[in-house]
């Protein structure tokens, strides 16, 4: 039996990794070799680092984590120094700097996730998987039932509820470190030890070839982020583009990490200038793009009464413009190379006009149209065009909802859906599949009963 080390001595993590992985003698680290440093500006530095520091130490594949909460209004903060953001360094202590740190920011830019990074560290180098539970900050603790943050974090997946009011097996449902460590198998393929089941799909599709290079924009979190690590995991070369330089650094260390090759370009998608300028800097550092994944959007309540003209235009600026000037950029080489792949992600939400989200419906309806048109017109150039329509997905844009998202899915998930399912070029790709037939169907029925039945269950009122 193959063995391997956690660079750990938490018993409950070794149980816990021998359940998981039950082909592999796993032990915790000898306690005469001492605690390795915790030194890096990320995540990924600090799993890699403390995996190193076992496998140099014995000589056998080593496998760390390390997690924390980023508060995307505090540019990331605390991350790293999750443990140690207050000067005492107690819970109570930093919840107490947080909530100061964050009294001036309403509830609708107080998006957070807790992150997790694994690191499998070897003869044969480092593999990093990363999991992410997104949600928001609160205004006051909650809850007996954790520690660290959880009493102030409320998950996506559970609207209303902090993480200190969850039950075990809630937590563990939707918890990042559980996130990163269902990508272990991943993980141990690519580093060639076969022990366990194979993961559920290549890591590199052989569909594809030699690695291609994959541009996408709103890269720096949500779907964006986690669609980029996919790519990196699976040895392609990824292009980042997002407004944050430091989100998107922080991304591209992941996924080289993972195997990928990365170069980023801040840039804001609405301005067309700025976008082409980012993307042709990507292309000098990566090569022609070979597959476009315009990502970038936005959505906020726009109810008809409440005249939101000026958010409905932030909206469109953002959801339309961002998706035609990204494809604007890389569209004539792809034409001139007779060879490529455009995809926009558009949204169940563009199928029909959903109350107290015109804005949003009516950007997505004219992603989806835009592409339809376009697919027809480039087929026979040899580009290939894709609509992606996922449903509601447990991103920073979906963290404010405050009412019960049907079908709700991570961003992880999500990821290797839409990877998976762009290597077959499709038309249109609409998940998970319980949204897809609901919304195919309200397409159908006539006006009359789609106002009545979707009134009725629109969680926008008033």
């Amino acid at each position: 039996m193959t063995r391997l080390v956690l660079a750990s001595r938490n018993a409950h993590k070794v149980e816990e990794l021998r359940r998981m992985v039950p082909g592999v003698d796993w032990a915790a680290l000898p306690a005469e070799l001492g605690d390795p440093a915790e030194t890096g500006d990320t995540f990924v530095a600090n799993a890699v680092q403390k995996a190193r520091f076992a496998f140099d130490a014995t000589g056998l594949w080593s496998l760390a984590d390390d997690s924390g909460l980023e508060v995307d209004a505090l540019g990331g903060r605390p991350g790293v120094h999750s443990k140690r953001f207050s000067p005492e360094g107690r819970d109570d202590t930093n919840n107490a700097l947080l909530l100061h740190t964050l009294a001036a920011v309403p509830a609708s830019e107080r998006r957070a996730r807790f992150r997790c990074v694994i690191a499998l560290v070897g003869p044969a180098g480092a593999f990093t998987a990363s999991g992410a539970c997104e949600g928001a900050i609160g205004f006051a603790p909650r809850g007996e039932a954790g520690f660290g943050y959880d009493p102030l974090f409320l998950p996506a997946a559970t609207p209303g509820r902090t993480m200190a009011e969850l039950t075990p097996s809630e937590k563990d449902r939707i918890s990042h470190r559980g996130s990163a460590l269902a990508r272990l198998p991943e993980l141990l393929w690519a580093a060639g030890l076969r022990v366990c089941a194979p993961p559920p799909y290549p890591l590199l599709n052989p569909l594809l070839g030699a690695p291609m290079v994959v541009i996408i924009t709103g890269a720096s979190t949500g779907i964006g982020a986690a669609l980029a690590l996919e790519y990196g995991r699976r040895g392609h070369k990824v292009g980042l583009v997002a407004r944050r330089a430091d989100l998107l650094a922080e991304v591209a260390e992941q996924v080289r990490a993972a195997g990928g090759t990365a170069a980023f370009a801040a840039a804001d998608v609405t301005r067309r200038s700025d976008l082409t300028e980012a993307i042709g800097q990507i292309e000098a550092s990566l090569g022609p793009c070979d597959l476009l994944v315009a990502n970038a959007g936005s959505g906020e309540p726009t109810p008809a009464h409440k005249s939101p003209i000026d958010t409905i235009e932030r909206i469109l600026d953002l959801n339309v413009k961002g998706v035609l000037f990204a494809i604007g950029a890389v569209l004539p080489g792809m034409v001139e190379r007779k060879s490529g792949h455009i995809a926009a992600v558009s949204s169940v939400a563009g199928f029909r006009g959903l109350p107290g989200s015109g804005g949003y419906s009516a950007s997505k309806a004219y992603v989806t149209t835009l592409l339809e048109s376009f697919r027809v017109d480039l087929k026979r150039r040899g580009v290939a065009v894709t609509s992606i329509n996922p449903g509601f997905i447990a991103t920073p844009l979906t963290a404010p909802n405050r009412f019960k998202m049907p079908f709700l899915m991570g961003a992880d998930r999500a990821a290797r859906i839409i990877a998976d399912g762009l290597d077959h070029r499709p038309a249109e790709l609409t998940f998970p599949f319980p949204m897809k037939v609901l919304m195919n169907l309200a397409r159908l029925v006539p006006n009359w009963l789609y106002d009545l039945v979707i009134k009725s269950a629109s969680p926008m009122k008033g």
